[in-house]
């Protein structure tokens, strides 16, 4: 931890009471979690937002990267940073699915690995999850097409595999889809049911590793290091076509 309470004097770990005000407000301490370093609760609904970005968290390879007793609050917890935090180590649990309030989740540039569970895909009121820069494996599923809220979707950098799923087009709502910096099967044109998002306006970004993209169209650009074509789409509507060594360590 780099920051335990709103009071900077307070120390993360023992007894802090000798500081004034400081016991309370102390992560973890005996007020309430309103009161906590990182969290924000709305008097209006008491839904409850957790900031910790940037917060030096650490934890054990094996673990949920989510601690189990978050569950306490699956039905307040509307939204969820706990990105860049290097040292955070574990996997997206299965319990994940019980946030229903839930409209933001993100754990990039951590050492998240494993899979996206499939009970993930239940937060119907998930607008933006950004996982992108991690050791998150396995494939995305076309079930994630069913996520009708979804604005933004952050993906890239990681070690995803298999194909992406032309149900992605059903996401009416997307913003920005990243997938570039993955090892997925790039098998002739990028799906023509995600292109058919730009058409609606409303999706703005665009990136993948991908080839032959029209590179007069305003707001495009394209970046080619030389890496394989094998290992690209043919891509006529992404906003921006990337190479693996163009984005390894990018937080973008």
């Amino acid at each position: 931890w780099d920051r335990c309470s709103r009071i900077s004097s307070s120390p993360c770990e023992g007894e802090d009471m000798a500081v004034e005000g400081a016991g309370g407000r102390r992560f973890l301490g005996n007020s309430s979690e309103c009161e906590w370093e990182g969290i924000t609760c709305s008097r209006k609904d008491g839904t409850i937002w957790i900031e910790l970005t940037s917060n030096n968290l650490s934890s054990q390879p094996g673990n949920s990267i989510i601690p189990m007793e978050l569950v306490l609050l699956k039905k307040k917890i509307q939204l969820l940073w706990l990105s860049s935090n290097l040292h955070l180590h574990g996997t997206i649990p299965d319990y994940v699915g019980e946030f229903s309030e839930l409209a933001t989740l993100s754990l990039f540039d951590t050492s998240l690995s494993g899979t996206i569970p499939d009970s993930l895909l239940k937060l119907k009121k998930l607008t933006a999850l950004r996982l992108h820069n991690t050791s998150l494996e396995g494939t995305i599923s076309s079930h994630m097409g069913n996520m009708k809220k979804l604005s933004w979707l952050w993906l890239h950098g990681s070690h995803l595999t298999g194909l992406i799923p032309s149900e992605l087009g059903k996401l009416r709502e997307l913003n920005a889809l990243t997938l570039h910096g993955n090892d997925f099967d790039a098998l002739g044109e990028f799906p023509q049911e995600i292109c058919s998002l730009k058409k609606k306006k409303n999706l703005l970004h665009l990136w993948t590793d991908c080839t032959d993209i029209e590179a007069n169209r305003e707001g495009t650009v394209k970046e080619d290091g030389g890496d394989s074509e094998e290992m690209k789409h043919t891509c006529h509507c992404c906003t921006r076509c990337l190479v693996r060594d163009d984005h390894v360590g990018s937080s973008e």
